[in-house]
């Protein structure tokens, strides 16, 4: 039923997109022109532009259709600096700001397993010495032997 579009077709088809948006945003802005010519409202057309204000409020404009929205909604405030309340859908939830841990007892036992992996590992390098010694001793006596 379907089959792919070739690539030289696909190509034609952007391209007369492209040219149809183009006729329809000139056609906007010379009607605004004309419009604004007759109402005397602004000096200038515009067929689209985005906004910022110092409170924080975003407005856009496009093609005679404008939306205006907020940036900053307040969710939460801080009490004393002791308690962080967030209010949702009319619910307040309080968080405290400062949160306690004790962590003496983690601290010893990482401190003990420290302790126990340098022991570990001071064993491990003796062991290995005396690998690496025994190695060398018996590559020497090979080197000897078939020398």
């Amino acid at each position: 039923m379907f089959t792919s579009i070739a690539q030289d077709d696909f190509a034609k088809i952007m391209k007369g997109l492209l040219v149809l948006i183009l006729i329809v945003v000139f056609g906007v802005v010379a009607a605004e022109t004309q419009l604004n010519k007759l109402t005397h409202q602004h000096e200038f057309a515009q067929s689209f532009y985005v906004m910022r204000d110092h409170t924080g409020r975003y407005s856009s404009y496009l093609f005679g259709n404008g939306i205006s929205v907020r940036a900053v909604y307040p969710i939460a405030q801080i009490v004393n600096n002791k308690e962080f309340i967030v209010l949702i859908d009319g619910r307040q939830i309080s968080l405290p700001t400062q949160v306690n841990v004790d962590s003496k007892e983690i601290q010893e036992l990482l401190e003990l397993w420290r302790g126990q992996f340098i022991n570990e590992a001071i064993h491990t390098k003796e062991i290995l010495q005396k690998y690496i010694t025994e190695f060398c001793r018996d590559l020497a006596e090979y080197i000897k032997q078939f020398r």
